[in-house]
């Protein structure tokens, strides 16, 4: 047989075992298994070369190196934010082993991943098997039928909730009420689910959720909730609030938006001895005719994330009211106003230029006269 490469003396004396062939590829010797197969075009048995067994050189053969298997299956899973929220949170941990000992872990693990990711709950398994939680809170049912099961059992044990905040509260002096969350809701089944008012005047079933809040040096921290009928105002579940969650009326202050000054309301708030600070509507008796037509004429000014902000205040015998005046949403009122106007004109509707003193402005209705 017709070499096609002239074989070294070290391929000539190898003592090649049988079933086996050397191959020459690339200026390297090979050897490779030979086997035989049957052919069916033909009816004969061809050679066939199989798997690689080593290379030939002058010191004999090397043997091909196996592949290393992994010795164990390589993870990634997030680990620095759990860590970090699980360093920080040893009390409230210890609080939820005491008052909810048999679901605390999918508590616990839900509020982080909730925390970190901002996710929906149908997309918590997902994140608590990338997470670290996972290993350290391990076989956590956290499927979407599980937490609504989960969420289901939870709501109806009020009085492990109202333990665990009160718990958990401390003695910090100082509190907001925030304006109620109403929540639509045509569920027959719950309770609190009432015709009520919102901003759109619906008079649908909801749900009506107050929230307490304490104030840090620099931060606020969510203390105590509860829900309320919808048909329940907001004024009448704040003294029953701060009751429940053993707060004195001076140590809180409500908090409200424009919508919370109806005339249903003031008489309820101004009778609850509670302190407040609301914004008003603009055009309100209290500041109407007192806006200075110019920024300079303001008692005092400040700037406020590189706003210039003018300010005038108005005592009165049962309340302050704080006038500001905010030149960048003037000019921004004042363009959307210009606008609205150059696209009457064409029509032969001009438009009809109301006071526009108050534009830019916004008034604060407060009994806390030490502000």
């Amino acid at each position: 047989m017709e070499q096609k490469h002239e074989r070294p003396e070290f391929i000539r004396n190898f003592k090649k075992p049988k079933a086996t062939e050397i191959k020459h590829i690339n200026g390297h010797w090979y050897l490779y298994e030979r086997k035989t197969r049957y052919d069916p075009s033909t009816k004969k048995s061809r050679k066939v070369s199989g798997k690689l067994l080593g290379t030939i050189t002058e010191f004999g053969l090397v043997p091909r190196q196996a592949k290393v298997t992994d010795a164990f299956d390589l993870e990634v899973r997030e680990f620095g934010a759990f860590q970090y929220f699980y360093e920080h949170t040893r009390t409230m941990r210890e609080k939820l082993m005491e008052y909810f000992p048999g679901s605390w872990k999918r508590i616990y693990t839900i509020a982080i991943l909730r925390t970190v990711y901002g996710c929906r709950f149908k997309r918590l398994e997902a994140h608590y098997q990338d997470s670290i939680a996972s290993l350290a809170y391990p076989s956590l049912a956290l499927s979407p039928s599980s937490i609504t099961q989960l969420l289901r059992d939870l709501g109806r044990n009020r009085e492990a909730i109202r333990l665990f905040m009160g718990s958990v509260r401390g003695d910090k002096g100082r509190y907001i009420l925030v304006d109620g969350h109403g929540i639509l809701s045509s569920s027959k089944t719950v309770d609190h689910a009432q015709p009520g008012y919102d901003s759109r005047m619906r008079y649908k079933p909801q749900v009506n959720l107050i929230y307490l809040f304490s104030l840090g040096d620099d931060c606020a921290f969510p203390e105590y909730y509860k829900q309320y009928g919808g048909s329940i105002t907001d004024v009448a579940a704040f003294s029953d609030i701060l009751a429940e969650a053993g707060v004195c009326g001076d140590e809180a202050t409500f908090v409200g938006d424009k919508g919370f000054m109806s005339q249903t309301d003031c008489p309820f708030l101004e009778d609850s001895s509670l302190r407040y600070i609301i914004p008003l509507k603009r055009g309100n008796p209290y500041v109407q005719g007192k806006v200075p037509s110019e920024p300079l004429q303001y008692a005092f000014s400040f700037t406020y994330h590189g706003r210039s902000i003018f300010a005038s205040t108005f005592a009165f015998g049962d309340c302050t009211v704080h006038l500001f005046r905010d030149t960048a949403l003037y000019d921004s009122e004042m363009g959307n106003l210009i606008a609205r106007g150059e696209k009457l004109v064409p029509t032969g509707n001009a438009l009809h230029w109301s006071d526009t003193t108050e534009m830019g402005t916004l008034s604060i209705k407060t009994n806390r006269k030490e502000l």
